[in-house]
């Protein structure tokens, strides 16, 4: 299949421009996503992989204005985005006839259906002679239509998702600071608003990073030492909603990370 990615500019003057973009990807499962081996993901929940899954396409379209000035710029954009085959995991309950235990299982899968439409906002700003913003906003409308599939293990367990939708964003602002000389700071925060997925929902969630740098030797060196995730906040809270039980999970991943180093550049 042909995947396109075109995008057109029209320049109105030096400091205002207008474009237009359009796109088709696919995105392909991976190996583990097929494997049908079971595994653990915790004491209750097997998951495995399914040989039968498709790919899922996405298109998407935005346009877009950027207004620059001395200093800064203001891109504003409005986009939609239409995707099929959302690759997705799907839990269901082993009939107790079959387990001993409330046993659950988690099957790589194929939804139908999605799209989301919104407006996205981003920034830049120098803040005088030291100081540089970089902010940006998204709110949409995201949208999951209805489907069916079957769990073939350890029997065919049935799934109905039902259609549904909600209104979301993120927001991401970055603040570069020159505190000495040779030295900057820099912080970042980012907040992500609570969304839906094919089989419930994921809370919002935030976090904060910070870093320093400091310039040696004529510029070539550097020192510097940043973390992530400094409050340990960026948890992946999901709230699963099955045909005979409610889940509510928190994944934590290695996201809150200090690293010191240095770079020459020669």
């Amino acid at each position: 299949d042909p995947f396109p990615s075109v995008r057109a500019t029209w320049l109105i003057s030096d400091n205002s421009r207008i474009s237009a973009f359009y796109n088709r990807r696919v995105d392909r499962p991976s190996e583990k996503e097929l494997r049908t081996f079971p595994t653990y993901a915790s004491p209750e929940i097997l998951s495995m992989g399914n040989p039968n899954l498709q790919p899922q396409f996405t298109q998407s379209v935005e346009l877009g204005f950027r207004q620059s000035w001395n200093g800064g710029y203001l891109y504003s954009a409005a986009y939609h985005r239409m995707s099929t085959n959302i690759l997705t995991k799907i839990i269901t309950e082993v009939p107790t006839d079959q387990s001993s235990s409330n046993l659950l299982t988690e099957v790589n899968q194929n939804a139908d259906k999605g799209q989301n439409t919104g407006i996205e906002l981003v920034l830049n700003q120098q803040l005088g002679s030291k100081v540089r913003l970089n902010a940006n906003g998204n709110i949409y409308r995201n949208e999951i239509g209805a489907f069916s599939i079957v769990n073939a293990y350890p029997s065919n367990i049935a799934f109905i998702g039902e259609k549904q939708s909600i209104v979301s964003g993120n927001a991401k602002v970055n603040i570069i600071a020159k505190i000495f000389k040779d030295t900057e700071f820099q912080i970042t925060g980012t907040y992500l608003a609570r969304d839906i997925i094919p089989q419930g929902k994921i809370l919002a969630r935030y976090s904060i990073d910070a870093g320093l740098t400091k310039s040696i030797q004529n510029g070539k060196g550097e020192l510097f030492i940043n973390a992530s995730d400094i409050l340990n906040t960026l948890v992946m809270r999901y709230e699963i909603e099955g045909s005979t039980f409610n889940l509510i999970s928190d994944d934590y991943y290695e996201t809150q990370v200090i690293r010191v180093g240095y770079q020459y550049r020669f």
